[in-house]
């Protein structure tokens, strides 16, 4: 892994960091005036504290501008470096600065353990180990509106879990789960390439090779492959 992509997640994750610590905010004041004493049994205010560094006693509402301010450093980051392994991902499968951005909520458990016990806490939970549908929600949307209308972007049909740069973390248990608690996993193969791992993929490791000197355009693939191909070159 490059220093350059090391440093461009280290962006990301700030963007992650400040949006969490807006939820934080948001679970307190909600815990605040529940009887619940035992609060998802249980993940202490003081652990989350020391995991998010930054939580300030101020209205959530006044960190939306530096979530913004963070997005738009990550956005200056990968147009100056176009070989980062996110932005190449980004340009292959098409994907708009939302869906990018909910991919790294769901891939964030795999690039900091951290992020197990936050997601934990802000969804009341300590198994909620990983983001729910409603957490990438919460996290991106900054209205109702906005999370009703971008739920159709992680369902099952949606182009990030169709194209399996998503998966749902427990696809049997699901079909009995509604949309919004089912929990999301960024898939394997994908953290491992945004982490410049650059091995074969162990599902098709033992009926592929890597090779050189082999030109794409002479390849035999359909027109739908070969065009994503070219588009990563």
């Amino acid at each position: 892994m490059t220093d350059e992509a090391a440093e461009h997640l280290k962006l990301e994750l700030r963007w992650l960091d400040l949006a969490l610590e807006r939820q934080v905010l948001r679970t307190r004041a909600l815990l605040a005036t529940s009887a619940d004493a035992y609060r998802g049994l249980y993940i202490a205010d003081a652990t989350v504290d020391a995991l998010i560094q930054n939580v300030q006693d101020e209205p959530a509402g006044q960190l939306d501008w530096q979530i913004a301010a963070a997005m738009r450093d990550c956005r200056r980051s990968l147009a100056r470096a176009p070989e980062l392994p996110l932005r190449r991902l980004q340009k292959a499968f098409g994907l708009d600065e939302w869906e990018r951005a909910a991919l790294l909520v769901t891939a964030a458990p795999e690039l900091d353990a951290r992020y197990m016990t936050l997601y934990g806490y802000v969804q009341n939970g300590v198994t909620r180990r990983l983001a729910t549908v409603d957490l990438v929600l919460k996290l991106l949307c900054t209205t109702r509106k906005l999370q009703w209308q971008r739920r159709e972007s992680l369902s099952p049909s949606s182009f990030l879990l169709r194209n399996h740069l998503i998966q749902a973390a427990d696809e049997k248990r699901d079909r009995e789960t509604p949309l919004l608690l089912r929990s999301l996993a960024a898939a394997p193969r994908i953290i491992a390439f945004l982490l410049g791992e650059t091995g074969l993929d162990p599902d098709v490791a033992a009926a592929a090779r890597f090779t050189s000197g082999c030109e794409i355009a002479g390849l035999e693939l359909p027109q739908q492959l070969f065009d994503r191909a070219a588009s990563c070159t």
